[in-house]
Order: C-alpha cells, then structure tokens, then sequence
C-alpha cells in the first residue's frame, strides 16, 4: 500500500534533534522481522510514541495477539482514533510532516504509519522487515495524527 497527499509537504515541526532520534530509531527498526503483536504496523507506532516520549504504552499490546482474529479483536478493544491517540496527546492535521502518525483503516483493522523526511514507514503482512512507502493518498479512509505538548 502507498500513502501520497495531493497537498505540498512544506517543512516540517519537529525539532532538528527529534528529527534525528526519529531516523535512528527506523534506522534500527528497519530490519527487524515483522511478527503480529509484537512488532507489526499497530505496535510500530506504540512503540515509536515510547520511544520519543518515554513512556511504556507498548506494554498494553505486546505479544497479545498473534493472527488476524486476535489482531481484530485488540483494534475492537483500543479505539485507536477516537481513544488511544487523543489521550496520548495527539491532535488530527490536514497535512502529514515528519513525526506524524497517519492510521488507514484497513478492511479489519487499522494500519499505523510513521512520517519521515516525505516517506511514511510501516510493518505490514508478507514483508519481512519495514517498508518504506511513497506519500500517496489511500483509496482507504485515513486520518493524520500529529503529537502536541499542551
């Protein structure tokens, strides 16, 4: 699948330092050999809202699931959208930049993406280790996620 916005991606709001730690954490990601429930495109972005925040959410999900029926019965249970993101400090933007969390609501279940440097990064069913993706707009429904501090 392939994310792309019809509108310019113009800079980003992310500081150069986040920026950084953002790129060394995919760079380590990358590799990493996708398993449901442990490291797939819903615990990607828990993990990576840990990983800049310090926090431990992760632990909510982790190994809780290993195959499709269990992946859609967690969705069920954490409202990622309407629940989990706006909790943890996350606001919907019209524009993706780097840092953002964009979710396609998939057939089942949504699917989380990272947004970094123009490409939105994900663990997705069949590859082996991380895909980098194209910004191109789903056919899918979509939201954009972007985290504030208050």
């Amino acid at each position: 699948m392939q994310l792309m916005f019809r509108k310019k991606l113009r800079g980003v709001k992310m500081i150069k330092e986040d920026i950084v730690k953002l790129g060394m954490w995919l760079g380590k990601k990358h590799n990493q050999i996708y398993e449901r429930g442990k490291n797939d495109c819903c615990t990607l972005f828990m993990e990576y809202h840990d990983f800049m925040h310090g926090t431990n959410t992760l632990d909510a999900i982790y190994g809780k699931y290993s195959n499709t029926t269990g992946a859609i019965r967690t969705a069920r249970e954490f409202n990622i959208t309407e629940e989990w993101l706006p909790e943890h400090g996350y606001k919907q933007v019209d524009t993706p930049e780097t840092g953002d969390i964009v979710i396609v609501q998939q057939k089942y279940y949504p699917s989380g993406y990272i947004i970094c440097m123009g490409q939105a990064w994900t663990n997705v069913d069949g590859k082996n280790k991380m895909g980098r993706y194209s910004l191109i707009e789903p056919e899918l429904p979509y939201s954009i996620w972007r985290h504030h501090i208050e």
